[in-house]
Parts: C-alpha cells; sequence; structure tokens
C-alpha cells in the first residue's frame, strides 16, 4: 500500500502513477464483469500474495508451506462459493495450525507470524469472493471498498509528502506520518460520502464513519507488513510492480479491510 515517502522525487511518482493506470482498468473491468473475471483477478493476486509472503518471511519448506497456503486459499473459496462459510473458516483455522507446524522449527515467534500473515491472506481471498458474489449488492460493495482503501492510499501519501511532520510509526516504517494518516482518513471518508450518494446505500454520515474505519484498518495492515518486511531486512515483497513493490506491498490495505467489511455486512443483515 503507498504512503508518504518523501524520497523517490518525481520519477518514482510516475512510475507510481503509471503502474497505477496500467493495473487499476483490468481490476475495475473485473470487478463490474463478475464471473469468470473477477475470480480470476482474485485468484492471480492471491497466488502472487502466497509467493511473496514465503518469500518475504524466508519460510523454511518455503515450497512446501506455499503449496499448503495456496491449498487452504483454494478450499476456502470453494467453500464460500458453496455457501459454506463454516467449511471455509475451518479450513482457514486448520491451515493456520498446519503451517505453525511447519514453521515451528524456525521458533514460535517466526511460527506465529508465518501463519498469521496466511490466515490473512484466506481470510482477505475468502472475504473478497464473498463480498461480489454472495452479499447484496456486492458489485457495489467491492467498488466501494476498493475506491475506499485506494483513496485511504491517495490522500497518506500526497498530504504527508506536502505536510511532513512527526512520523507515525518510525521504528516499523520510518516514512508514514500522522499527517498522512490524517489525510488517508478525510481521503476515504469523502470517497464513502461520494459511495453513499452514487449508491444509494445508508446515510451519509455512515457511509463516512466507515470510510474512515477502512482507513484506520487499512493502515494497520500497511504497517503489519512493514513490520514483517523490517523484521527479516526486506524492503519490498517482490519488484513485480514498479513503483511500488510487490502485489502484497499494493494490497496489504484489503488484508484487514474485506474480512472487516464481510464482518459488518454479516451483522447488519442480521440486524
Amino acid at each position: 500500500m503507498a504512503h508518504s515517502r518523501p524520497e523517490g522525487g518525481r520519477g518514482n511518482l510516475a512510475l507510481r502513477l503509471g503502474s497505477a493506470c496500467v493495473l487499476a482498468p483490468p481490476v475495475i473491468f473485473a470487478v463490474y464483469a463478475g464471473f469468470p473475471w473477477y475470480e480470476g483477478v482474485v485468484a492471480i493476486v492471491v497466488a502472487l500474495m502466497v509467493w511473496e509472503w514465503t518469500r518475504v518471511c524466508g519460510a523454511r519448506a518455503a515450497m512446501v508451506s506455499g503449496l499448503i497456503l495456496a491449498a487452504a486459499v483454494l478450499g476456502s473459496c470453494l467453500a464460500i462459493s458453496a455457501a459454506m462459510p463454516q467449511v471455509a473458516a475451518a479450513t482457514a483455522a486448520a491451515a493456520a495450525v498446519i503451517l505453525a507446524g511447519v514453521q515451528l522449527r524456525r521458533g514460535i515467534s517466526e511460527a506465529v507470524i508465518f501463519s498469521c500473515g496466511g490466515l490473512a491472506i484466506i481470510s482477505c481471498a475468502a472475504a473478497l469472493l464473498w463480498l461480489r458474489t454472495g452479499a447484496e449488492a456486492g458489485r457495489e460493495l467491492v467498488f466501494g471498498l476498493l475506491c475506499a482503501v485506494w483513496c485511504t492510499d491517495t490522500g497518506a501519501f500526497f498530504v504527508g509528502r506536502a505536510v511532513g511532520g512527526p512520523r507515525l510509526a518510525p521504528r516499523v516504517s520510518p516514512a508514514k506520518t500522522w499527517a498522512g494518516l490524517c489525510g488517508g482518513i478525510v481521503g476515504a471518508a469523502a470517497c464513502g460520502w461520494i459511495w453513499s450518494r452514487l449508491a444509494g446505500f445508508g446515510s451519509h454520515g455512515w457511509a463516512m464513519a466507515c470510510g474512515a474505519m477502512i482507513a484506520l484498518l487499512a493502515q494497520a495492515g500497511d504497517l503489519a507488513v512493514s513490520a514483517v518486511k523490517r523484521r527479516y531486512g526486506v524492503k519490498d515483497s517482490s519488484g513485480l510492480i514498479p513503483g511500488h513493490g510487490g502485489v502484497l506491498d499494493r494490497v496489504d490495505g484489503m488484508l484487514l479491510t474485506a474480512p472487516a467489511v464481510v464482518l459488518a455486512v454479516v451483522i447488519l443483515d442480521g440486524a
């Protein structure tokens, strides 16, 4: 996920904008078109996230761990497609335990980090699939989530660069600032207001509050991934996306936000 980096200059910004212009249209089309395009994009993104996560963590028996994680993602998503959320949850939990066991020889902390990251990826994949295919007005919900995270990213980047100021988490991600966080929250709240007007869901104040909460969760996911990368001495999850790093660097804001939106939808539907 993007954040306020003072370094990089115009060249880095041009790379970021160029990559966004290339990648955003296929994602938008896939969300709009639905099956099979949406499922295909989610599958590609999640497969790359699995590969990058094992790469970042330097996971022991990386191929075995990656295959277990990929199989768990597939199993959970198939269960969601078959309207069996309990099976999806059980698959994710079992995978987390197995992954922790595989990594245990590296130490308890390394095992916990890898399995928690794997669980986050599984949950994110299943949530994105359920939101589009299982929720009422799923297309609008996915568009709203994506736009809120993107606005968080954009607001944090530009406000952080323009204002600077105290660092948000200097030991984890020195480039992030409190000003950038505020810019991201304002951007996501504004996105929520626009989304509520266009989609016709809920009150504008409720939508703005949801946007602000998404911004906070997106930043938390970003910081969590940054902390793991710093622990293992890795700058980017990969070099697949010029100006952004890897896929995981780009979508880390979705790791917490997508499951949170699913939880909110389920609670509101049951209320």
